[in-house]
């Protein structure tokens, strides 16, 4: 496409052909790691050029679509390539170096060429005879200004380079005595291409979605420094167990790319992930919009396609942002929403459509979007339609309220979750456990517990807007003042039972491969993650993590017993039963939804109250008893509970948050026209995806 519009160009239909296709092949470049990918945009590109071709003259035409990494080639150790003594790129014979005096374009050509020349014959010159044969030509290549700024003599720098030199021939030899060989010496030039690309005006591309964890090992290791300089990591300790520094390779690959590829002034596009956009944590070092040498990086555009499944054969949210090398990002940012008119998200098109096809079935909205904390640019987006983006900005600050999530096993649900079968009366039940799920496979058994241990547990299928109704329980053996598990001796003798299921599971529990589980076991090795004094209140307000929206209700204690949740569920646990179903009344609110909806696409998880906040219950205050009251009822099975929104509780805590009439119409218009209106299918796997991280 980029070919056929140089063709077309007025100013490029007045040029020699010849001209035009030394144009094309200087404008027009191609990085890409994946050999068939390069091969089908080189042939491509051959097919774009077509009559052009026969234009080329007598020199060798180069299609400059390069087999590299776009990430590591251009920016290898510090800010520059040439802050170093060497430069290195990985290849599938392992790590290639080169001294950093050869890493130019004259350099890479001289050295590649006598390569071939030595390697590509009947007899192939022996390692050691090759430097006194290359020397000269190498010392030609050399950059005598630099050497003279060092007080370096060429002959010294010599004797500094040979050693790689040698290394890297004599890996080629040794290749080629194998039989591998023929193309070494190519593919070295082209890794190295990158290094010598000039800056453009335009860069588009579709990084990889590969989160840091995933990465090999050894990339991880050799890019470490790289997430460090374009300010990629920003969490450490605590918040990177809890998943927080959940980064994805393709920010980084946007950053290189916008540091090494891009002139000041140009644009880039890039579809990426739409989490970079909406995640509190992992994408926070994202949102600077910053390279790592200070340059702004303003973003102009977003298309949100999250709506929407555009990967065969991948459930994933993407989106395509534009920004600009130079200048800052101006909020708010233009930000249009997509989605299907009809047939889901799997529905209305295939990769053969045409663009007028794609958007004769889709309708954009034209959202803008802003970060969600006034005090933090880096937070993460609110996005929607003007006028309701206006009034949810009353809602925006930090809580008075924290929420947590709930108990967390480490993967070992089948040792912790039972269903009680039989009461004895003694104290004691007979329990079976639940293994429906679990990551850690064990036997379902029937077994003997104290039951003052198991604890009411509330999982995601048992909450709904307004209700919940618990149907496990949990073996529950924590100090909740040490925050980890009873000390073994003191189990064995309070709870022998539960002592003897747990001592027998005990080579499942040291299994559990959470960082923050494991600490906790070095104290005792059957403690379990996310406890505190909070989880034993009387009174809890709950929703399911693993959900599209927030859907919150009220639980107190079951048969005399705090009720516990599972750590899919979000919890804000408080002392009192009008200050709960006030909390409840205020989340559920199509304001509060909304706001939540339309920062978080997935996961509502307990960071949603740093940014949007719930004023501190009052019972002196008329007006919060009456939206606890209103909740209550909701609560207790009101015909108009089901209702995706709730007029007249709406009306109480626009009062609550300062919104007028028209604001809070507008968010229960925009409200209706995303989550009542337009189609949907139930997420199944997204709630997949959040078991398996879990």
């Amino acid at each position: 496409m980029a070919i056929n519009a140089i063709r077309r160009n007025s100013i490029a239909q007045s040029m020699e052909e010849g001209e035009l296709l030394r144009k094309i092949c200087h404008n027009v470049v191609g990085i890409d790691l994946n050999p068939l990918a390069v091969i089908a945009a080189r042939t491509n590109y051959l097919l774009a050029l077509g009559p052009l071709l026969k234009h080329r003259g007598k020199e060798p035409l180069e299609i400059p679509v390069y087999l590299a990494d776009s990430i590591m080639t251009p920016s290898r150790g510090g800010f520059d390539l040439f802050e170093q003594e060497k430069v290195r790129v990985w290849l599938s014979i392992g790590k290639v170096e080169l001294p950093r005096r050869l890493a130019t374009q004259k350099g890479v050509a001289t050295l590649t060429h006598l390569l071939d020349q030595h390697l590509e014959t009947e007899n192939p010159t022996a390692p050691e005879k090759f430097l006194a044969a290359a020397k000269a030509k190498l010392l030609d290549c050399y950059d005598e200004d630099e050497l003279k700024s060092k007080g370096l003599a060429a002959e010294k720098a010599w004797q500094q380079d040979a050693s790689l030199i040698c290394n890297l021939y004599g890996t080629l030899h040794q290749l080629h005595e194998k039989g591998r060989n023929g193309m070494w010496a190519r593919i070295i030039k082209n890794a190295f291409a990158p290094v010598f690309l000039a800056p453009f005006d335009y860069v588009a591309g579709n990084p990889p979605w590969i989160n840091w964890q995933n990465l090999p090992e050894g990339y991880r290791n050799e890019t470490k420094d790289l997430w460090v300089q374009h300010g990629l990591f920003v969490h450490s300790g605590m918040d990177t167990i809890l998943g927080k520094g959940k980064k994805d390779i393709s920010t980084l690959m946007a950053y290189v790319a916008a540091d090494s590829y891009l002139k000041d002034g140009g644009k880039l596009g890039f579809v990426i992930t739409q989490a970079v956009f909406k995640t509190s944590g992992a994408g926070q070092g994202f949102r600077k919009f910053q390279t790592r040498r200070k340059v702004p990086l303003g973003v102009i555009w977003v298309d949100d396609f999250s709506e929407m499944q555009l990967f065969e054969g991948a459930t994933n949210r993407t989106a395509v942002f534009i920004m600009n090398k130079g200048r800052p990002t101006k909020y708010p940012v233009q930000y249009a929403y997509w989605r299907k008119k009809e047939g889901g998200r799997k529905g209305g098109f295939d990769y053969d459509s045409t663009l007028e096809e794609v958007t004769g079935k889709t309708e954009r909205l034209r959202f803008v979007a802003e970060p969600v904390s006034r005090d933090d640019p880096t937070s993460a987006w609110l996005s929607g339609g003007a006028l309701a983006l206006k009034a949810i900005k009353q809602l925006l600050g930090k809580s008075d309220y924290e929420a947590h999530e709930g108990v967390n096993r480490g993967g070992a649900n089948a040792v912790y979750w039972f269903e009680i079968l039989t009461d004895h009366k003694d104290g004691t039940v007979t329990a079976r456990n639940i293994t429906e799920g679990a990551k850690r496979k064990i036997d379902t058994v029937q077994v003997k517990l104290e039951k003052n241990l198991l604890y009411p547990l509330v999982r995601g299928r048992d909450t709904a807007r307004w209700k919940i109704r618990p149907q496990a329980h949990l073996l529950f053996v924590q100090d909740v003042k040490k925050r980890h598990g009873i000390e073994e001796e003191i189990l064995k003798a309070d709870h022998p039972l539960a002592y003897e299921w747990l001592d027998l599971q005990r080579p499942v529990l040291l299994k559990r491969s959470s960082q923050a589980v494991r600490n906790l076991m070095k104290k005792s090795e059957f403690s379990i993650f996310g406890v505190g004094d909070y989880s034993l209140a009387a009174w809890k307000v709950m929703w399911s993590e693993v959900a599209n929206e927030l859907d919150a209700a009220v639980v107190g204690k079951t048969h005399g017993k705090p009720t516990l949740a599972d750590h899919t569920i979000v919890e804000i646990c408080l002392p009192q039963r009008d200050e709960a179903y006030y909390v409840a009344g205020a989340l559920n609110s199509a304001l509060f939804r909304y706001a939540v909806a339309r920062y978080i696409v997935l996961h509502p998880d307990p960071h949603i109250l740093e940014n949007i906040r719930i004023p501190k219950f009052d019972p002196g205050k008329a007006l919060h008893k009456r939206i606890a009251a209103e909740a209550e009822r909701l609560s207790g099975g009101a015909a108009d509970a089901t209702e995706p929104i709730h007029e007249h509780l709406d009306k109480l805590c626009a009062q609550l948050w300062g919104v007028d009439e028209r604001g809070l119409k507008s968010v229960q218009s925009a409200y209706r026209e995303l989550y009542v209106t337009a189609p949907k299918e139930k997420a199944v796997e997204e709630a997949a995806e959040k078991e398996s991280e879990s």
